[in-house]
């Protein structure tokens, strides 16, 4: 499901910068994976990595932005926040 969530953010993503004419950012996620050892580091990646996104939306939510950016960025911000959830109640489940 997150997959899935991810794909939709992206496209939202993809969109904005379309409607304010902004060149997206090389994508070198490749670059950076990092295959966990077991599915517990792999949750564990997953709560630091959503625990960042929603600082890095915060800090986004704190300038001066379009309205329609905004918006993205609080609804991104909220998806972080039930993905947290997600990732947490799954490491709960090793400890």
């Amino acid at each position: 499901n997150i997959i899935k969530a991810e794909e939709q953010h992206i496209a939202w993503l993809v969109d904005i910068f379309a409607r304010y004419k902004l060149d997206l950012p090389e994508d070198t996620a490749a670059e950076h994976v990092v295959l966990p050892a077991d599915m517990k580091s792999a949750f564990q990646t997953g709560v630091q990595a959503e625990i960042e996104n929603i600082a890095m939306y915060d800090a986004f939510l704190k300038e001066k932005l379009p309205t329609d950016a905004a918006a993205l960025f609080a609804e991104l911000k909220a998806a972080s926040e039930n993905h947290l959830r997600a990732f947490q109640n799954n490491l709960s489940k090793y400890n």
